[in-house]
């Protein structure tokens, strides 16, 4: 931890949450795949409730570890929220932010990559162009993650969704090796976003067309790269 601390601000890692965490658990195993797990936690409130979870780590056990982990609550949807929230009405995002849309993972070499990944968790791409990403869907909802190398330097990757991104993937591989790079987070309207994000004088990008997205500038989110935009 204090290795990845020195290195600079920025992303850790996320999760992968499961339906069925002891299954998924021994299909990793079937497939060879090391995993430390599945170990129970728990957390017990000053009032003496009590929220808990099981989780699988892949490979290690620490938060700088290299893959996502998986996890499954003792709750779920409205009710995990609210326990999350310390047993109340979890209160608005301020960038009107509702959901996780997708998580970007920077990689060396997309190709082999790819196949470490679908070998790991099972899954395979939904959308892929050997060039430039990966993505892969999770389960049936419109949440993924995906894996993006950094461009060739005479690469014609014109992808506006990157174009923030393309200059700093280098650099963050170099810096970080192979890992969390970017989420991107729907909120419920970018121009509120927007009015927000000036009234607390944070620097981003805007683009209109061919879609409204937003992105931050990792300089006032501690080094994390945050991309807001709007689904229906």
């Amino acid at each position: 931890m204090l290795d990845r601390l020195a290195k600079g601000d920025g992303y850790l890692n996320f999760v992968l949450a499961s339906n069925d965490i002891l299954e998924d658990s021994e299909a990793m195993l079937e497939r060879g795949i090391a995993i430390i797990g599945p170990q129970a936690g728990e957390l017990k409130s000053a009032d003496g409730r009590r929220r808990s979870w099981i989780r699988s780590d892949v490979e290690r056990g620490d938060l700088t570890q290299r893959y996502p982990f998986l996890i499954q609550h003792d709750s779920q949807g409205l009710e995990r929220r609210m326990r999350l929230a310390g047993w109340r009405t979890p209160p608005p995002h301020p960038l009107g932010a509702t959901r996780v849309l997708n998580t970007t993972i920077v990689v060396a070499d997309l190709a082999e990559a790819s196949a470490r990944f679908q070998h790991i968790y099972a899954l395979e791409p939904s959308v892929q162009d050997p060039s430039t990403s990966s993505r892969f869907a999770l389960g049936h909802s419109e949440q993924s993650f995906e894996l993006v190398a950094p461009p060739a330097a005479r690469s014609n990757l014109n992808e506006d969704w990157y174009r923030p991104l393309i200059g700093g993937l280098r650099q963050h591989l170099q810096t970080f090796g192979e890992s969390l790079c970017c989420i991107t987070l729907v909120v419920e309207d970018v121009s509120a976003s927007q009015e927000y994000l000036d009234t607390q004088e944070v620097a981003y990008i805007y683009q209109e067309d061919p879609q409204r997205v937003l992105w931050i500038n990792p300089n006032h989110t501690c080094g994390a790269a945050i991309t807001l935009c709007e689904r229906a």
